[in-house]
């Protein structure tokens, strides 16, 4: 908040309010009826994405959904994070001994890994949802979502890095 208790918002935060309107907006008008759930309790029901799940994404590696405008390398996210959860090397962020050296060892391990791997400017923070990509993949991966999970993933190991290294 600023000092006249406007809010603040960040730009990431604005593109994602605007997005999530027009799309929903777009949505209602192009499906005609809304399903029975969104319209008894007003939510879109919502795809839950498969590094949410602990899955592998599996992209092909085919390209079809690059280049992004936006600068992500999403074949080279989709691979690192299934080579790492192929290796057991994705810390388990459900635990409650974030202490332990398993943790502290597999949290260093894949941000660091991360970071050397795929440059700052081509990682999935970078996504801002124009959807061009989940149009064009052949997979049918809601890709997205998926870099949305691995992005979550990043943050709250930096977060917990931030506050114990």
């Amino acid at each position: 908040m600023h000092s006249d208790n406007t809010p603040q918002f960040t730009r990431r935060s604005w593109i994602k309010t605007m997005i999530v309107g027009l799309c929903g907006g777009a949505m209602a008008n192009t499906h005609g009826k809304q399903p029975l759930e969104q319209h008894i309790t007003g939510a879109a029901p919502k795809k839950v994405s498969r590094i949410a799940s602990g899955k592998a994404v599996a992209c092909a590696q085919c390209d079809a959904c690059m280049p992004c405008g936006y600068g992500v390398d999403i074949p080279a996210n989709f691979k690192f994070y299934d080579e790492m959860l192929q290796e057991g090397a994705i810390p388990d962020l459900s635990s409650t001994d974030r202490t332990s050296m398993e943790f502290r060892s597999k949290a260093i391990n894949f941000l660091r890994k991360y970071d050397r791997t795929i440059p700052d400017s081509h990682q999935s923070q970078r996504c801002t949802k124009c959807f061009h990509c989940v149009k064009e993949c052949r997979e049918r991966i809601f890709i997205v979502n998926e870099l949305a999970a691995l992005t979550a993933i990043v943050d709250e190991l930096r977060d917990w890095e931030c506050q114990h290294l």
